[in-house]
């Protein structure tokens, strides 16, 4: 939770320009950036380069990993990007926050897995928290 905070809080200020703000897909075009930076580093300092080159090797999972990073740390972050554009830090965290919630339906159809009615039950408390906080 405090990593989110901190990281919501410095996105926001981040991306406020004397002009404005910044677009949001500039944004995590940056954090993209930076984030290369850092694995570039960290497998640089660790000597696991040898690791990235087997993994690069089973296609199915780079294809896969593409796909993901595309969803993810793309639309994903420019969409939370987005959000804290529009609206309040705590607003945006909130509805952002919501994620696990929208992943009941999946693991139930896609994954087949069984999620008790306690968890139904905390989907639809956050949900309605949400409504709280709107009203």
């Amino acid at each position: 939770m405090l990593g989110q905070a901190v990281g919501y809080t410095l996105s926001k200020a981040g991306m406020q320009t004397e002009s404005g703000y910044l677009d949001a897909f500039a944004a995590t075009e940056i954090r993209a950036i930076a984030a290369f930076i850092c694995f570039v580093l960290y497998f640089s300092v660790t000597g696991k380069w040898q690791d990235v080159l087997n993994a690069l090797k089973n296609r199915r999972a780079v294809a896969y990993t593409a796909v993901g990073s595309f969803l993810g740390p793309f639309i994903g972050v420019s969409l939370s990007l987005l959000v804290l554009h529009y609206l309040a830090t705590g607003i945006a965290a909130t509805f952002l926050s919501l994620v696990p919630v929208f992943i009941i339906p999946f693991a139930i159809f896609i994954h087949k897995e069984h999620v008790s009615i306690r968890s139904f039950l905390g989907a639809i408390i956050a949900v309605f928290g949400i409504y709280l906080l709107m009203v």
